[in-house]
């Protein structure tokens, strides 16, 4: 599964993946893992800021087998 992950997190590229340790209401503590921005992009401030997402017509979700090849995820994260 981590594989999977890697490649659509560009990780160790990208990201960087650790495992910590996260206190949930209802759970308790549960170790869970993380992908990080190490070194934030600070073109990334400029992209509108979501508090939710909701496939939606305004913002539609694109299967990665239909994105434009071209635009890498990490230099255009508008699709």
């Amino acid at each position: 599964m981590f594989s999977k992950l890697d490649q659509l997190e560009d990780y160790p590229n990208y990201y960087d993946r650790e495992e910590q340790t996260i206190r949930t209401e209802t759970e308790g503590n549960l170790q869970c893992w993380l992908y990080l921005i190490r070194n934030f992009p600070v073109k990334m401030l400029a992209k509108p800021q979501l508090s939710a997402y909701h496939n939606t017509p305004e913002q539609p979700y694109s299967e990665k087998s239909v994105r434009d090849p071209a635009i890498s995820a990490k230099d255009d994260l508008s699709y």
